[in-house]
């Protein structure tokens, strides 16, 4: 036995053989963990692609999100999506949580993916898995741009014989903006563009399809409806009765109607987008009234003796001179004048030396007619403001030399192409603009004066959902609104120093009309032009102001073509919304200008 003892303790001392032992039980494990990276990496690779797939699946689909889609719907159409950009059919990929945040303009995603182990299966892990998550936000890329074009006479094609094509290269770019700004098909399915239109001159055509609009006074319950007209023949009495302008046209002789235009409204409402509902806030259709027929006064259409009139008190002054000459139509060397008073009832009264003062109401001298053989020159006088205001010539009053595309007329200076609404329909849009191109050197050509503060305000009355105009949609951080203001002048207000304070019927009415009981019209009779200009120029950037500010925080883009003045450049820099939004023009680059502009809001709509 000793020997097998010993045999035994030496067995029990060798240790020859133990790391064979060792490695033989830890085979398995390393073989294990070293198989594990393998398996992690393998994890990590496929769990990058799905975090990829989510997040292309949340971009792809966040437009869902304004369509009414449900988040069991946005689960269904993300899973899809991930699973096919995985593209591994032993990875199991699940997008178990959508969340929907209109309010922040937000689509919330959440997946499982789980995969198939090679090596960590030896130790009993048969599957990695992992959680995803993506996160898309973004406003709603919506557009409503209004186009506000000048359409005066300065932007016919041949102003002043310049052969600059003013008109046609306007409805040229506006038309490739329009494009631009559409975009394509995929554009319009989301419904996300809407563009209108804005021409204007001294007034804005709001479109005859709107006589019967309750934002419209019609009731003659303001004092603008009332100015320039009455009907007792005193101008110093005040003119009470209901009064409806539209229906006035259709008293005058043959076929005659309202162009569609209306008045500025009363200051402070001309510069902003106050509800029409009050008849001070109310729009008054234009009428621009008959002017006396008298020398000094340019919109003289209808007889101030015709219609239902009576006769009128008349003043007529003969002057004796010493000499005249026939060829120069002239006399020298006045000797005496002597009046002639007509009563309205037919007395008359010679020999006067003064006619007599009528409740302080001027007489207005018409054409006189000279004698050459007994050296006199006969000068008819009559009550100015009395002769224009009369209603009663408009009764079956025959209208001469007036059109809705001339200066004269109770529709002067009312451009014939309407307003056309915020729409969606791009063919409306383009055809709208289209009506504007001259046929030739003299059809179609724009005409008129330039009142920049109506279009600008028209502008904002399209951009906004309340009346007159209610195409527009509310404000929301999903929602740009943007003005694209051109014009090629200034604005304009020619006075004169006839009875009215100037020498034509302007959206604000005469100056005159400011001096009684409508304070906050516009101008005093006896300013200068630029006085003028520079009060219109309050009233554009008061506009424009309005615009800028919350809620309505339109964009504004000013475009001066051939602008030379400088106090206008700066209000247009000022009326835009900062660097960069104004932009100078020539004919030749106006399609580029436009171009630009419609290119920076397709940028905007697409990445936001």
């Amino acid at each position: 036995m000793r020997p097998f003892l010993r045999l035994v303790a030496r067995f029990g001392r060798d240790e020859s053989g133990v790391f064979a032992i060792m490695f033989g039980l830890m085979a398995v494990v390393l073989i294990a963990m070293g198989g594990a990276v393998v398996d992690y990496v393998r994890l990590e690779q496929t769990r990058n692609r799905a975090q990829i797939a989510l997040d292309a699946a949340a971009l792809a689909l966040h437009h869902e999100i304004f369509e009414d889609a449900t988040e069991a719907t946005i689960k269904k159409l993300a899973g899809a999506l991930v699973v096919e950009r995985v593209g591994d059919s032993a990875v199991f990929a699940n997008v178990d949580v959508a969340h929907i945040d209109l309010e922040k303009g937000s689509l919330y995603l959440e997946a499982e993916m789980k995969m198939p182990t090679l090596f960590v299966g030896l130790v009993g892990v048969n599957e990695l898995g992992a959680r995803i998550v993506s996160e898309s936000t973004r406003r709603r890329s919506e557009l409503e741009v209004v186009m506000v074009l000048d359409n005066s006479g300065s932007m016919e094609d041949y102003f002043q014989g310049l052969d600059q094509f003013r008109m046609t290269n306007l409805v040229n770019a506006a038309q490739n903006a329009v494009s631009i700004l559409y975009g394509d098909d995929a554009a319009q399915a989301q419904k996300n563009v809407k563009i209108g239109i804005v021409p204007f001159t001294q007034f804005v055509n709001v479109g005859t399809a709107n006589a019967n609009k309750p934002w419209l006074n019609r009731s003659g319950t303001n004092a603008i409806m009332r100015d320039n007209f009455d009907n007792d023949g005193n101008p110093a009495t005040s003119f009470i009765d209901s009064f409806d302008r539209i229906a006035l046209f259709d008293q005058l002789s043959g076929t005659y109607s309202w162009g569609g235009c209306v008045e500025a409204r009363q200051s402070p409402y001309d510069t902003n987008d106050t509800a029409p509902t009050t008849p001070e806030t109310k729009f008054v259709p234009l009428f621009a009234p008959d002017e006396p027929d008298a020398q000094g006064f340019g919109n003289n259409y209808l007889s101030d003796t015709g219609g239902t009139c009576t006769a009128a008190a008349t003043c007529t002054a003969v002057t004796t001179y010493n000499s005249c000459n026939s060829w120069r139509q002239t006399c020298s060397g006045e000797i005496s004048t002597k009046y002639s008073f007509k009563a309205a009832n037919g007395t008359v009264t010679n020999n006067l030396t003064a006619c007599p003062q009528m409740a302080g109401e001027p007489w207005v001298a018409q054409r006189s007619e000279i004698n050459f053989s007994a050296r006199t020159k006969t000068t008819p006088q009559v009550l100015g403001r009395a002769m224009q205001e009369r209603i009663c010539k408009y009764d079956g009053g025959v209208v001469t030399k007036a059109s809705r595309t001339q200066a004269t007329g109770p529709n002067a200076d009312c451009p014939i192409h309407p307003v056309v609404p915020l729409t969606l329909t791009k063919q409306t849009v383009v055809d709208a603009i289209e009506a504007m191109r001259p046929l030739d050197e003299d059809s179609n050509q724009p005409e008129g004066g330039t009142n920049i503060a109506q279009g600008a305000v028209w502008g904002l009355h399209a951009l906004t959902s309340g009346e007159p105009l209610t195409e527009a949609a509310q404000p929301s951080p999903y929602l740009q609104k943007v003005m694209i203001l051109m014009t090629d002048g200034d604005n304009f207000h020619r006075p004169s120093d006839n009875m009215n304070g100037s020498a034509f019927f302007p959206a604000y009415g005469y100056p005159y009309n400011n001096t009684r009981m409508n304070a906050g019209r516009l101008g005093t009779p006896g300013q200068t032009e630029v006085e003028l200009m520079d009060e219109m120029n309050r009233r554009t950037l008061a506009t424009c102001a309005a615009a800028k500010a919350e809620p309505n925080n339109i964009q504004i883009y000013t475009i001066g073509l051939y602008s030379t003045n400088e106090t206008t450049i700066q209000m247009l820099k000022d009326c835009s919304s900062g660097s960069g939004y104004y932009y100078p023009a020539t004919a030749t680059n106006l399609s580029a200008v436009f171009q630009s502009i419609a290119q920076r809001l397709q940028a905007l709509r697409v990445s936001q």
